[in-house]
């Protein structure tokens, strides 16, 4: 994730892109919430 973002790549074409080799809705929410997580430096309460 880190590379897509230097190369500034957006969230939603990642999301996009795996969405279209068969990666689930479930997944791609994961993935919104950990970067999330990781962007915020928030990961408990």
């Amino acid at each position: 994730m880190k590379r897509l973002r230097d190369a500034g790549l957006p969230m939603e074409e990642v999301k996009e892109a795996m969405a279209s080799i068969g990666y689930d809705k479930r997944a791609l929410h994961q993935l919104e919430r950990w970067e999330s997580k990781r962007a915020t430096g928030k990961f408990g309460r």
